[in-house]
C-alpha cells in the first residue's frame, strides 16, 4: 500500500508542477495544494457493533487548480488521495444475502482493530472569498462534490499476543461520492463530506454511509 500511495502522490506532484507551469501564462488561474487530517464515521450502522469514531483518524491530500483566483467566486478542481480508518470490533467483514453483517467476524479480544480504505479522488468546488486581495484574504466558504475510486484496503487486528492483517476485503464498494462543505480562514479550513453510497457493496444500502470531518492546511 505504501508504495502505491507514494507513487500516486509523486504523480500528483508532477501533474501539479507541470500544470502550474502552463497556468503561469493564463490570467486568473493558479495551482495549489491542500493536505490535512480527517475523522470518519457512518450515518447509521447496526447497534450490535462498536465504533470508536474518535480513533478514526486518516489523511487527505489534494492538488488543486484554481480558476478566477482574483474574483470573489472561484472554481476549484482537484485530484487527490484519502485514507480513512474505521475502528470497530469487526475483524472480518462479511454479509449474508439480506445485507446483514455476519456476527462471526465480531471479536472481543483486541487492543485495537481497524478497517483502512484508500481512495483516489476527483473534487470540484465553488468557493466564495470575502476579499479578492491576495495579501488580505480571510474568510471563505465553499460547496463541492467529491468522487473516489478505491485503490487499497486492509483490516488490522491487534491483540496482546499478535497482529493479524487482512488485505482482502471483498465486501467493499469500489466507488464513493458525495457533497462537501468547506469553511476557511487564510491557510486553514474545516471540511465535511456526506457519503451518498454505503462503504460496503454487499450490505444494506441504507447503512455504513461514511461521514467525514477534517482540517486542511494549504495555499488556498
Amino acid at each position: 500500500m505504501i508504495k502505491r500511495i507514494s507513487a500516486l502522490l509523486l504523480l500528483l506532484g508532477f501533474q501539479n508542477y507541470a500544470f502550474s507551469q502552463r497556468l503561469d501564462f493564463i490570467k486568473g488561474v493558479a495551482s495549489s495544494y491542500l493536505m490535512g487530517i480527517n475523522w470518519s464515521s457512518w450515518t447509521d450502522y447496526p447497534q450490535n457493533i462498536k465504533v470508536n469514531s474518535f480513533s478514526n483518524r486518516g489523511f487527505e491530500y489534494l492538488q488543486i487548480n484554481k480558476y478566477n483566483k482574483d474574483k470573489v467566486i472561484r472554481l476549484y478542481l482537484g485530484l487527490g488521495i484519502s485514507s480513512n480508518n474505521f475502528h470497530t470490533d469487526v475483524a472480518i467483514w462479511g454479509f449474508d444475502s439480506t445485507g446483514t453483517l455476519k456476527t462471526g467476524g465480531i471479536i472481543t479480544d483486541y487492543i485495537s482493530n481497524k478497517l483502512n480504505v484508500v481512495h483516489a479522488n476527483g473534487w470540484a468546488e465553488l468557493n466564495y472569498h470575502a476579499k479578492t486581495d491576495k495579501d488580505k484574504e480571510g474568510f471563505r466558504i465553499g460547496a463541492g462534490f467529491k468522487v473516489g475510486y478505491r485503490i487499497d484496503q486492509h483490516t488490522k487486528w491487534h491483540t496482546s499476543l499478535q497482529t493479524v492483517k487482512y488485505k482482502k476485503v471483498d465486501a467493499l464498494n469500489n466507488y464513493s461520492y458525495g457533497p462537501t462543505l468547506r469553511i476557511g480562514f487564510k491557510g486553514y479550513s474545516l471540511f465535511g463530506q456526506y457519503g451518498m453510497v454505503s462503504l460496503f457493496s454487499k450490505a444494506d444500502k441504507t447503512l455504513y454511509k461514511p461521514v467525514l470531518i477534517g482540517l486542511l492546511i494549504g495555499q488556498l
